[in-house]
């Protein structure tokens, strides 16, 4: 009587492959967080911040969650995450750049942006307030919602009161709607 755990799989060229990819999309997703954070506590993010502040977003709130501001330039996250060694193939990946007659542009432009990030503080995808579901990034290979909710640990512990409930998005259920948890 137990649980079976499963013997190693063996690693394939393909599956090396997918991982590879993986942490390549992951790292694609994680360096435009962190521009995109970076550039709404610049100068540049001076809009961003008052919309916050009109929203009643603290800045405690916004650096907690990483919060950040796109720039309004079509290829401005393509030439900055060069810089860090991410390529023009990584960001089409993560769906954070849109390929078009042999050039591309970036997806999102003068928008605020959320990071979506699992339990393990691992960004997976990026997106815009206010945008469906799907609307945001596409997810990293190999990631799961039911497996990575995001950012409710978080939310939990930074509200936690007895009798508190924290919103968060149920992959079972219809896009826009949500489960209260305790």
């Amino acid at each position: 009587m137990g649980v079976e755990i499963p013997e190693q799989q063996e690693d394939s060229a393909e599956i090396r492959a997918r991982r590879k990819e993986r942490a390549e999309v992951l790292a694609a997703c994680d360096a435009a967080a962190r521009y995109f954070q970076a550039r709404l506590w610049s100068r540049y993010g001076e809009a961003g911040r008052s919309y916050l502040e009109g929203r009643g977003v603290t800045e405690e709130a916004a650096r907690l969650f990483r919060l950040g501001v796109a720039a309004p330039g079509w290829n401005d996250l393509e030439r900055r995450l060069a810089e860090k060694g991410v390529g023009k193939a990584a960001l089409t990946k993560a769906g954070l750049r849109i390929e078009k007659d042999g050039g591309g542009y970036d997806r999102f432009r003068g928008r605020l942006m959320i990071p979506i990030a699992g339990l393990d503080g691992q960004v997976d995808r990026v997106r815009r307030p206010g945008a469906p579901r799907r609307a945001g990034t596409k997810r990293a290979p190999s990631t799961s919602t039911a497996r990575r909710p995001s950012s409710t640990r978080r939310a939990r512990c930074s509200t936690h009161r007895p009798g508190a409930r924290v919103r968060a998005q149920d992959p079972q259920r219809r896009p826009g709607r949500g489960v209260l948890r305790r």
